[in-house]
């Protein structure tokens, strides 16, 4: 098993982050190609290299590049115009994880402007336009469910899976998304098995009292409603091997937060 965490976990410049996770113990860093991808340091050539050289000082793999962007430039979008810019972003960063030797995408089910049923057939569309591009570079474009509706279960991205119809098209599984999404975290892995389990996201969330905005809560892992031993003998039943992400809160001192949940997830494993 590789344990990798989220840039944003560990709240450190771009070019601190590798050498945090070192010292913490992580085996890679998900890093991030935001609304404002051409900034996005994996995108920029001089950035990658730097992200090569810290890479090979530290050990540490840059584990995923996760496309945030989606949230704007959304795949599903209705404008012609945004879903073209999605397919850009899409090529540039398959490019650029070849590079970084990552060998997947997390692509976020996004969905801001159009129907469940119509945003389902989008990305069956998007995805199978990318995927000659994925196959080519070698690397799995993991999509990762949403709290949309008919986005949210494992059934739902194993439709898209299923009709794109590649090895390099998989499920990028969060536990705690498919939680808040009334999804059974552990019924996916199970159903999702290791073929299809692109990576998976680790966080915990708790519950909030009745008449808040939001249900969920983030928390540290053990502290919410996700039954960790049964996720993680899940995990081993299936026989999934590959990067553990935490995509965690964080309290004040960011890298003791990252530490303590990294602890307790090995713990369960």
């Amino acid at each position: 098993m590789k344990y990798g965490v989220r840039i944003g976990v560990l709240r450190q410049p771009w070019d601190k982050v590798y050498g945090e996770a070192a010292r913490l113990g992580f085996n890679g860093v998900e890093m991030e190609v935001g609304q404002e991808y051409q900034k996005a340091e994996v995108l920029v050539p001089e950035q990658r290299a730097q992200i090569l050289n810290m890479m090979k000082a530290t050990g540490v793999e840059t584990s995923c590049v996760c496309i945030g962007g989606y949230w704007k430039w959304s795949p599903a979008d209705k404008d012609p115009a945004v879903r073209a810019e999605a397919v850009k972003i899409m090529k540039q960063t398959l490019e650029a994880c070849e590079r970084l030797n990552s060998r997947c995408i997390l692509a976020p089910l996004s969905n801001p402007n159009a129907t469940p049923e119509e945003a389902v057939q989008r990305w069956i569309e998007f995805c199978k336009t990318i995927a000659p591009d994925a196959e080519r570079h070698r690397v799995t474009v993991g999509v990762e469910i949403c709290t949309r509706p008919k986005l949210a279960t494992h059934q739902d991205a194993m439709a898209i899976v299923n009709a794109v119809r590649s090895k390099q098209v998989q499920v990028y599984w969060d536990v705690a998304n498919a939680r808040h999404a009334g999804a059974d975290a552990v019924e996916g892995i199970r159903f999702l098995g290791k073929d299809h389990l692109a990576h998976i996201h680790i966080k915990d969330i708790k519950a909030n009292p009745p008449g808040s905005k939001s249900p969920f809560t983030g928390c540290h892992l053990g502290e919410g409603v996700l039954d960790f031993g049964a996720i993680c003998q899940a995990i081993k039943a299936v026989g999934y091997d590959g990067w553990l992400t935490l995509e965690t809160v964080s309290d004040a001192d960011a890298s003791a937060s990252a530490k303590r949940n990294l602890e307790y997830l090995k713990s369960k494993l």
